[in-house]
C-alpha cells in the first residue's frame, strides 16, 4: 500500500489499454525485460491463461517504456 506502487499500477493498467493488452502480460513482459537473470514463476489454472502468458513472452517494451513503467520518467 504505497503510493508509487499505485501509480506503477495505472500506468500498467494504461499501456495495457493502449496495446490491447491485459495487466498481467504487460507486468510479465516488464518482469522480463530486466537485464538482471530473473526468472519469473507463472502459474495457470486454464489454457487460455498459458496463452496470454505465451503473449507477454513477445512482448517488447522500449527503454522508455519500461523507465515510465518503473517511475524514471513522466513522459514516454
Amino acid at each position: 500500500c504505497h503510493a508509487d506502487n499505485f501509480e506503477r499500477l495505472s500506468r500498467v493498467e494504461t499501456l495495457a489499454s493502449e496495446k490491447s493488452l491485459t495487466v498481467p502480460q504487460v507486468s510479465l513482459a516488464f518482469t522480463l525485460s530486466h537485464p538482471l537473470d530473473l526468472y519469473a514463476i507463472v502459474g495457470v489454472l486454464h489454457p487460455d491463461e498459458c496463452q496470454a502468458n505465451l503473449v507477454a513472452l513477445d512482448l517488447e517494451l522500449t527503454p522508455t517504456e519500461i523507465a515510465w513503467l518503473d517511475l524514471k520518467q513522466d513522459d514516454r
